[in-house]
């Protein structure tokens, strides 16, 4: 069995939804509240094995109860015994090669059923099997709904590491004669009860019995002890080797555990449902679940909130999830041209909005700068969900491309002394926010040429403190031309035999040409330097931009 189409109207903080899931290992991802986990409860409620559950008037889009939610799910590969006219073969739909859903089958369509749940104003869900040939449907029973086929792996685990109704080890089980096997333990277990005295109670158990009688009770006296015994599947249960209930793992383990029963299903295949895959798993294990899970040729749809597996998965198993300010969801599916940024930036696809940092520089300025805006800011960066990532040169402007198209909201900013591919004006074209220094000139030359004394000495000691003053010095003297015996070797001597105006353009080469700052923690350190400086300057292309990147990044 697998979902092929999902459309899910006025549910929690979806407005509307459509999505043709993929065969295979999906992963839905995204910023908080953009509806991944919303997406998951839609289609565990729409295969609900039950007849009933919890709803209230929050669970309707922004608490509109008047507003129908409509989920409708589109499931094939179904067991043939769903087919039959005596079930609903008279509702099924086709599938065709090409990915769509055609109301009236053809021959070498996949036969396809559509399973509808709605709830209205009177909180009653009710659940039809439709098409638009009989759009009111045919209702369908939650034992149908449960030979359809869905496992949602959440933090109630222990449930499927039981023999309850619907788990996973009740399905593989082939004992017929289960009911009968319980209900013998049962009258066993009462039989020794019952043979048990408990001369005490039983005192007691009496004089209720003519307590009772006394006050108009017809109970058969004398009253005696029992003990009320339910035994049934879901009491059978995994016992570890030291007798500890296997529900009692850890929640990764339990996990793993539960995923690893359901696998094994012998019959049709069973869509399993998980969120927040990471969810008790050390990095090892939540890569090595991923791995296992890309094996298989079922169906998984799980979120994550984490890098480790969305770099992974990869971009072809990836679905990111964005919704806009009026609740209208649409789920984006990378190519595989874009599995170098998704291998190099994951943290980006986790976000609302991306900063795209042309290269370590830049993206080590950048935190540094965040750290200090965000003392400032009503709300931090990250509660924003704009996210600062390292661009790695020259494929920046290809990966801000490449976001954009996954419907995220771009910023680029890069040195001006190299032409980009995509140009400026093609980003620009495609709604990406760009900042780039006035004239053809790289982030260190910029910094150089615009910062006070103050500020170029504090530069000169940072750049310093990375590779001793006898380096920096050198660097400097090779691009003045100097006899590298007989040049300054301090900032001080550098200054007494040099103007500050001689001293920038060669400052700006070497830095860029001996990779001072190519290092994220020390661009902080540049970045936590300059702040200050370009808050309160008003003239200079670094401070204009740096401005301009503050807006970009908050929003204002």
């Amino acid at each position: 069995m697998r979902i092929v189409h999902l459309s899910i109207q006025n549910f929690r903080g979806i407005r509307s939804l459509e999505w043709y899931p993929p065969p295979g290992l999906v992963c839905l991802i995204g910023s908080g509240d953009s509806g991944k986990t919303t997406i998951l409860d839609a289609i565990t409620l729409a295969l609900f094995p039950r007849n009933w559950f919890q709803i209230s008037e929050s669970d309707f889009y922004r608490g509109i109860i008047e507003g129908l939610i409509e989920i409708e799910v589109t499931v094939a590969d179904l067991p043939s015994n769903l087919l039959s006219d005596s079930k609903y073969g008279l509702e099924v739909r086709g599938w065709s090669s090409d990915g769509h859903i055609r109301d009236e089958p053809e021959n070498d369509d996949t036969p396809v059923l559509t399973v509808r749940l709605r709830i209205d104003e009177s909180l009653e869900p009710a659940w039809h099997v439709i098409n638009d040939r009989n759009p009111e449907g045919r209702m369908i029973s939650a034992a149908d709904r449960a030979t359809i086929g869905v496992v949602r792996l959440n933090e109630n685990t222990a449930l499927q590491l039981s023999w309850g109704r619907n788990s996973s080890l009740r399905r593989i089980t082939e004992m017929a004669d289960l009911g009968e096997v319980l209900n013998s333990t049962q009258r066993t277990a009462r039989e020794a009860i019952g043979a048990t005295q408990f001369s005490d109670l039983q005192e007691i158990a009496e004089q209720a019995g003519e307590w009772g009688k006394i006050y108009g009770s017809y109970a058969d006296l004398p009253l005696k002890v029992g003990l009320d015994i339910n035994i049934n599947a879901g009491a059978l249960h995994l016992k570890q080797a030291g007798g500890i209930a296997a529900g009692n793992l850890g929640m990764g383990s339990r996990r793993l555990l539960s995923l690893a029963i359901q696998r094994h299903i012998s019959e049709k295949s069973l869509v399993t449902l998980v969120d927040e895959i990471e969810g008790g798993l050390e990095p090892h294990r939540l890569r090595h679940m991923v791995i296992k899970l890309q094996e298989l040729q079922h169906q998984v749809i799980f979120t994550t909130h984490s890098t480790i597996a969305v770099a992974e998965i990869g971009a072809e198993g990836l679905a990111v999830v964005q919704k806009d300010t009026d609740g209208m969801v649409k789920i984006y599916h990378p190519d595989k041209n874009l599995q170098a940024t998704v291998r190099s930036v994951p943290e980006a696809l986790l976000g609302r909005r991306v900063i795209v940092c042309e290269g370590k520089t830049e993206y080590g300025i950048a935190r540094g700068l965040i750290e200090h805006w965000d003392k400032l800011e009503e709300y931090p960066l990250s509660v924003l969900g704009t996210v600062p990532v390292d661009g790695e040169g020259s494929s920046a402007p290809g990966k801000a491309m490449n976001l954009k198209k996954l419907g995220f909201s771009c910023i680029y900013w890069s040195d001006s002394d190299v032409q980009t591919n995509p140009s400026i004006s093609a980003l620009e074209s495609e709604g990406i926010d760009t900042i780039m220094w006035d004239g053809e000139v790289n982030t260190e030359q910029r910094l150089m040429r615009d910062v006070s004394e103050e500020i170029l000495e504090e530069l000169w000691k940072i750049a310093v403190s990375e590779k001793g003053e006898d380096a920096i010095s050198a660097h400097l003297s090779n691009e003045l031309r100097l006899d590298h015996g007989r040049h300054p070797k301090s900032w001080k001597e550098w200054c007494d035999n040099y103007s500050l105006d001689q001293l920038r353009k060669p400052l700006g080469d070497a830095a860029h040409k001996k990779n001072w700052y190519k290092i994220t923690t020390v661009g902080r350190k540049i970045g936590e330097t300059i702040a200050e400086y370009v808050d309160s300057c008003e003239t200079t292309d670094l401070a204009q931009k740096i401005r301009k990147l503050r807006k970009l990044a908050y929003g204002d």
